[in-house]
């Protein structure tokens, strides 16, 4: 077929038109691209600086330092050891006299509140759960530790009265101290279905992604690879890396 000066210039141009807006558009989808990538970049590095802070805050609220005298043990306790060491210093007065202080602080007007409170400020939920108010073959008897029997003190001092008998108050540190194991154990069970289903859920969601992200691909390079010369490939793999930087 014969084309004339005209049609065949025509033609060029419409073929070189259409090149410089494919250029065009690979140019502005790269600069897209690198925008995207550095966004990431900068959420990242501040999502593990919020970590950080998070992992501070939470060492520094949920353990607190019991006294001058006890720079060697940090409240709530997590080990059977530093419960050891707790009772060791206990053995001398002026740091017994210093718990006592301390719970005595701790307490509220509630006396079966107060040893509840005064319990879950001293053991962690993982230590607690190894106690029982009298005792079992794989657990201990918290009644024969001086910390426990300083707090009961304690209480009955500041409890005690006309109304409220020894015996009454003996009733009711039992009743709080097996309310309290209960409770941990109760804690902690639930602690450990939610992180079964989130883990569940986690794994349910990665899934997702990953499919949904491989479907995209898998569409994407069909459409890309019609417009897309040997050169320019690379386009499509930077696609590929953009979805691997998103899914972690």
């Amino acid at each position: 077929m014969y084309l004339s000066f005209r049609q065949r210039w025509n033609r060029h141009h419409v073929i070189r038109l259409r090149h410089r807006r494919k250029n065009q558009f690979f140019a502005k989808l790269d600069s897209n691209i690198q925008k995207i990538l550095n966004v990431l970049t900068d959420m990242s590095g501040n999502i593990v600086q919020v970590m950080g802070l998070l992992k501070t805050a939470v060492k520094e609220s949920g353990t607190n330092q019991f006294h001058t005298r006890f720079t060697n043990l940090q409240f709530p306790l997590s080990t059977e050891d530093e419960v050891e060491l707790l009772e060791t210093s206990l053995v001398q007065e002026s740091r017994r006299d210093s718990f006592v202080s301390l719970v005595t602080r701790l307490m509220c007007d509630d006396c079966k509140t107060s040893m509840k409170y005064i319990l879950g400020y001293i053991l962690q939920p993982e230590l607690a759960v190894k106690f029982t108010l009298f005792g079992t073959a794989h657990k201990r008897s918290i009644l024969t530790y001086k910390f426990y029997r300083s707090i009961k003190n304690a209480l009955t001092s500041k409890f005690l009265s006309s109304t409220m008998t020894e015996k009454s108050l003996v009733r009711i540190y039992d009743s709080a101290t097996q309310g309290f194991f209960h409770d941990m154990q109760d804690k902690l069970n639930k602690r450990y279905i939610r992180n079964l289903a989130s883990k569940d859920k986690s794994t349910l969601a990665s899934a997702s992604v990953c499919l949904t992200f491989g479907c995209f691909i898998y569409i994407l390079k069909n459409h890309i690879m019609h417009a897309l010369n040997e050169n320019q490939t690379k386009y499509l793999l930077i696609l590929i890396l953009l979805s691997c930087v998103y899914r972690y």
